[in-house]
């Protein structure tokens, strides 16, 4: 298997996580202004859940958005901005260490709009343990197919996900 410089990697839940997202908010509630909420959003927020040691944060700014601002006072805490799939609202930040490990995933959103699938999706896992443990066993499978291939580990998940939230919608 190749080397890459970013590998994916899958870990046992760590109760440390919670904690982490709670530094990390604090953080950013003091330098972001328009805040109108953070999340803790993505694998690491569902108790119990093997993920990429990586937390996942959802930043709901009131509009309008001064994105070149925004981006400036991210990186000014250490975010860099990634380019979002070109069909979203997002915009997406990574925060590395001084080691350049990956530590945080910045979701960038203009408020207003329904409910966040980010969100649906974490509380759907967090209360149904059969769907979690399926999608925890399909992201250990994808982590070892592309360990270096972020976008087609994502891509692999999409259906995925996206019946996990079709079941959310719906539920029975």
């Amino acid at each position: 298997m190749n080397d890459c410089h970013d590998p994916i990697e899958i870990v046992p839940y760590n109760p440390q996580w919670p904690l982490c997202f709670k530094a990390e908010a604090q953080r950013l509630q003091l330098a972001v202004s328009k805040l109108e909420r953070i999340e803790h959003i993505g694998s690491t927020a569902v108790p119990s859940l093997a993920a990429k040691p990586v937390i996942d944060i959802l930043l709901l700014v009131r509009p309008p958005v001064d994105l070149a601002g925004m981006t400036a006072v991210l990186a000014d805490l250490g975010y860099a901005p990634r380019p979002a799939a070109p069909s979203t609202d997002v915009c997406f930040y990574v925060r590395r260490d001084e080691r350049g490990i990956r530590t945080h995933h910045l979701h960038l959103v203009a408020s207003g709009g329904g409910r966040d699938q980010r969100l649906v999706l974490r509380d759907f896992l967090r209360t149904h343990e059969l769907q979690a443990r399926e999608y925890e066993a399909l992201k250990r499978e994808l982590a070892t197919r592309f360990r270096c291939d972020r976008e087609a580990y994502i891509e692999a998940k999409t259906d995925f996900i996206n019946t996990l939230l079709a079941l959310a919608a719906h539920p029975r």
